[in-house]
């Protein structure tokens, strides 16, 4: 904050030697921004709290706040846009506020509707103009995020289904009738041209991500010849649950319900090895980064280790008592880590096969485990509805984000190690700060739950798929580091 000074006698930072004791609310929230500039935080969140009994309904009030404690992530964004939209007085203040928020969201969109209701009622005043050219620049710089492709395989069946039913049911049931439409996988290919997709269906897609055009579908049809498995009819809708580019992306690898690891060539589009082993349905496969070798995991409880060029199995790591719900390779592809079901998640040895290290902490299945790029982390989302940063040389729990209603399906760090993206069954993906733990930015879309994200190779870009039966590729938005988005209001 800045000293503005007249010939009046002004002091916008007093000498805090005794508590000050101001009696309104304006001069309450003054007070707090004024002891947030000399870094006492709880003493302005106590003038907040006293300010926002006596004037409930102060849209600046709630959005200081309110901005205040998503900045230090104690709330999320989504849920300061919910507490500034419960107040009653709906004011030019209001519209403002709330549009500076979805500013500091990343969010340009919302904030240029929000900006135009308000011109609408209050006319163009000099500072609604300013917060709408700020919110046009930030789009047209491409510095907000957005969902900039929805692939989808069958569309006009989407819209069929829409116009005949779309009256009587809401969302959920909407996009139930879908079956074979549900995804459960996506994946960027190592230069992020590609993207893979897969669900129910029997089908996996490759996209174009320039384009967001499909550029082949590949069919997943083949029963699982395991002695003792019995198929009927239904088996020949067969759920893919995970896809692996390889590093080189000229081949991919699929785990699904029918207890395969396929290994699929991108040139002609064919299966050209397929691994038998898994008793269970092989929900969780992952190439090691020199592509010799992938892992597997599955609903047998067991991690299977397998040469690509042999298409042989060459070690089985048994540890979990649930179903395996995610792989993942160590960057050095030295070691391996495994979230399962039954809330734990195990580190592995490649070479000995040997589980050297188990987190405990989560409450529920763990469905989602990815490495950092350094090695040293990996986080984990699940159940339990959170998100658990682990140290893995000291085996310990840094950090808990809670934020999401529902279980977390996916979760994935950036290239550069700096944010996490998770994927959740609320239909919502949020955006972490791993330095802080606070949610940079909730994105929201999707119709069904969210059961896979992942980052594009340049950090860029990030791709969902739900089970609306839509893939979406998202453009990430540049959150300043320097803190400047989060612009306060003085009264």
């Amino acid at each position: 904050m800045k000293n503005n000074k007249s010939n009046q006698q002004t002091v916008d930072f007093p000498v805090i030697s005794e508590k000050i004791v101001p009696h309104t609310a304006d001069s309450l929230n003054n007070c707090a921004l004024t002891y947030l500039d000399k870094g006492m935080s709880a003493e302005a969140e106590e003038c907040w709290e006293e300010a926002l009994k006596t004037d409930p309904d102060s849209a600046i009030l709630r959005y200081n706040y309110d901005l205040h404690l998503w900045k230090t992530a104690r709330i999320d964004d989504m849920e300061a846009v919910r507490r500034l939209t419960s107040v009653s007085t709906k004011d030019v203040n209001y519209y403002r506020c709330l549009a500076q928020l979805h500013i500091a969201r990343r969010d340009a969109e919302s904030a240029i509707e929000r900006i135009n209701e308000a011109i609408a009622i209050y006319g163009k005043t000099d500072a609604l103009k300013q917060t709408l050219t700020k919110a046009k620049n930030m789009k047209k710089k491409g510095l907000d995020g957005r969902c900039v492709f929805t692939l989808e395989e069958n569309i006009d069946l989407i819209d069929s289904i829409k116009s005949t039913f779309g009256a009587l049911l809401d969302d959920e049931q909407l996009f139930s009738k879908m079956r074979d439409n549900k995804v459960y996988a996506v994946c960027f290919s190592p230069s992020g041209r590609m993207a893979l997709s897969a669900g129910t269906g029997s089908k996996v897609m490759l996209w174009n991500t320039a384009t967001g055009d499909c550029i082949q579908a590949f069919e997943y049809t083949e029963h699982s010849e395991e002695k003792g498995c019995l198929w009927d009819a239904k088996w020949s809708n067969v759920a893919v649950w995970s896809v692996c580019f390889s590093p080189g992306s000229g081949q991919w690898i699929s785990g699904g319900e029918n207890l395969l690891v396929k290994l699929w060539s991108n040139r002609d589009g064919q299966c050209v090895k397929t691994l038998k082993g898994h008793t269970g349905a092989v929900r969780s496969v992952c190439y090691s980064p020199d592509g010799r070798l992938c892992i597997s995991g599955g609903e047998d409880h067991l991690i299977k280790l397998w040469q690509i060029n042999s298409g042989k199995c060459i070690k089985t790591l048994k540890g979990h008592t649930g179903m395996i719900s995610s792989v993942c390779f160590s960057p050095d592809g030295n070691h391996c880590i495994s979230g399962s079901e039954d809330h734990l998640i195990k580190l592995w040895h490649i070479e000995s096969g040997k589980c050297t290290e188990t987190l405990k902490g989560h409450t529920d299945a763990v469905c989602s485990v990815d490495f950092s790029p350094d090695g040293k982390q990996c986080i984990s989302g699940s159940r339990d509805h959170t998100l658990k940063l682990w140290d893995i040389v000291a085996n310990e729990c840094i950090r808990t984000m809670e934020a999401h209603t529902d279980s977390v399906a996916s979760v994935c760090f950036s290239p550069n190690g700096n944010l996490v993206i998770s994927g959740s069954w609320d239909k919502t993906l949020k955006l972490w700060n791993i330095e802080t733990g606070a949610c940079n930015r909730t994105m929201v879309g999707h119709q069904g739950k969210v059961e896979s994200v992942g980052f594009s190779p340049d950090g860029e870009r990030v791709i969902s798929g739900s089970h609306d039966g839509t893939a979406k590729i998202w453009n990430l938005p540049v959150i300043d580091a320097s803190g400047d988005e989060f612009e306060w209001s003085k009264i």
